[in-house]
């Protein structure tokens, strides 16, 4: 009995001095080798104040950075997020409370552990609050998920120069497209490229062919038209009926990325001197100077005077200028065209015309997507002409012979039941181009019809005859899709 008295006690005192060995200096270095590790200094990061919230470091605050962190820009330009974190295990669940949103939509991040395959988080892995009605009031997303490595985390999928680098890199070997510099960025030295795509095995005898016009990414943090074009640029290089068609019509010039430095930056909406490119479109109707105005960017001058006006100046036409953006827009949103005037008598004939376009095109580009495709005005009718957007140029340059429209993406569902993804904003390009296809099919259809057709007197007719090329394809059907003299119809 009192030997095993004895024999307790030495156990009790082994297990108490084995205790001391890993108490809590050893707890604490435990803790360190699992505390996570955050880092935003890579291309397209971006956080900003970053602090534990528990003793045991699973549970942390991020709060969202303004562009350049300049206190003064606009509370709906802080958006944008894009962080690291490694020294993280399965084992250890982590609670992540992403605050200071500009915008009262929630959004459903996207993470990754190898910066190439993103996800969305599940609906049982986030909450939001404070994001709701028109006042925000800490407008925040809680994750909280064990993650099985070091992960990266972003409002919404990345798409950075070094993806532009490699999905060019993949058009390279094609003939019909030819990659060349505008200008370089003046930060960071990166260049502004234009891509023309032109099948010259393609013509219509005797008469030129019209140009198409995109350019996307002037705000760096709205990234879906970068996939967007992705699903473009495919279907018009595709030697399918449909890609002929097109590149027998058209040439396509396209600025993929108009403001690489603020991509590179991190920021949601401008560039790294804060300057928002979009409203400062500072040019008259040649394209000089506006008077009285402060010189434009060197983004957008490099756009006009390298991209549009040698086209111009060497009398080429533009039928169609698309001003790629993305929306922070209600969950259920779809993608969504912004026209400019009105249908009815308080318009002119031509501001009527180039509604009765944008329209046109809407409704077209609705019918091939899975999802579903609208038009939002918020300014509404001629506002647009109070500014120095790249639709307001055009007007003042062009008239309703250019159906300049911006185009915008959202981030949510879009109509469909599931989050957009990647390929769901390649698919919506698709139809876009497609679109593009039936409008220049609609002109042919015109040109060649022996007797008038309905909504002919609309089409900005382009005179055609059979295209030449040595091996020929069969075009797409020429069929005229009706016009709708009713936007409301639509």
């Amino acid at each position: 009995m009192r030997h095993s008295f004895w024999r307790a006690l030495a156990v009790s005192l082994l297990l108490a001095l084995q205790a001391c060995a890993t108490g809590p200096a050893q707890q604490s270095a435990d803790v360190a080798r699992l505390r996570p590790v955050f880092s935003s200094q890579f291309e397209s990061g971006g956080i900003g104040a970053i602090r534990a919230m528990d003793p045991q470091e699973t549970t942390w605050r991020l709060s969202l950075k303004n562009d350049n962190d300049d206190p003064d820009l606009p509370a709906s330009f802080r958006t944008w997020f894009h962080v690291r974190i490694a020294n993280v295990s399965p084992d250890r669940p982590l609670t992540l409370e992403f605050d200071g949103f500009g915008s009262r939509y929630p959004v459903m991040p996207v993470y990754s552990y190898d910066g190439v395959q993103w996800s969305h988080f599940r609906d049982d892995e986030i909450s939001w609050q404070g994001c709701r009605g028109q006042a925000l009031v800490n407008c925040r997303a809680t994750v909280r998920k064990a993650f099985a490595g070091p992960v990266s985390i972003a409002r919404t999928f990345p798409y950075t120069t070094a993806d532009l680098d490699a999905f060019l890199s993949r058009l390279a070997a094609s003939p019909l497209v030819k990659r060349e510099t505008l200008g370089v960025s003046p930060v960071y030295q990166k260049p502004i490229t234009l891509l023309t795509i032109d099948d010259p095995r393609l013509s219509i005898p005797g008469v030129p062919k019209r140009y198409v016009w995109l350019h996307a990414r002037t705000h760096p943090g709205e990234t879906g038209p970068s996939f967007l074009l992705e699903g473009l640029i495919a279907r018009v290089l595709a030697e399918d009926a449909a890609g002929e068609s097109l590149r027998s019509r058209y040439i396509f010039k396209i600025v993929p990325m108009h403001n690489p430095d603020g991509v590179i930056a991190g920021n949601y909406r401008t560039t790294p001197a804060s300057v928002n490119l979009e409203d400062s479109w500072r040019f008259d109707a040649s394209g000089a100077d506006a008077p009285g105005q402060p010189p434009p960017p060197y983004e957008n001058q490099v756009l006009l005077r390298g991209g549009i006006l040698p086209v111009l100046q060497a009398g080429g036409r533009f039928d169609i200028a698309l001003n790629l953006h993305a929306s922070n827009a209600a969950v259920d949103m779809p993608a969504f065209f912004i026209p400019h005037f009105g249908g009815d008598d308080a318009f002119g004939p031509a501001e009527q015309r180039l509604w009765r376009k944008q329209q046109h095109l809407v409704a077209l580009t609705s019918s091939y997507y899975e999802g579903q495709v609208t038009t939002e005005n918020e300014d509404a009718g001629a506002a647009f002409l109070n500014h120095f957007f790249p639709e307001s140029w055009w007007w003042r340059s062009q008239q309703d012979r250019v159906n300049a429209i911006t185009f915008e993406t959202t981030y949510g569902k879009g109509g469909l039941d599931r989050w957009l993804t990647q390929d769901d904003l390649r698919r919506l390009g698709d139809a876009l181009a497609r679109a593009i296809n039936d409008i220049g099919s609609a002109s042919a259809a015109c040109a060649l019809a022996s007797v008038p057709l309905p909504g002919c007197e609309e089409v900005d007719v382009m005179p055609i005859a059979p295209a030449l090329r040595s091996d020929p394809v069969p075009l797409a059907p020429m069929d005229l899709a009706p016009l709708q003299s009713d936007p409301e119809s639509l």
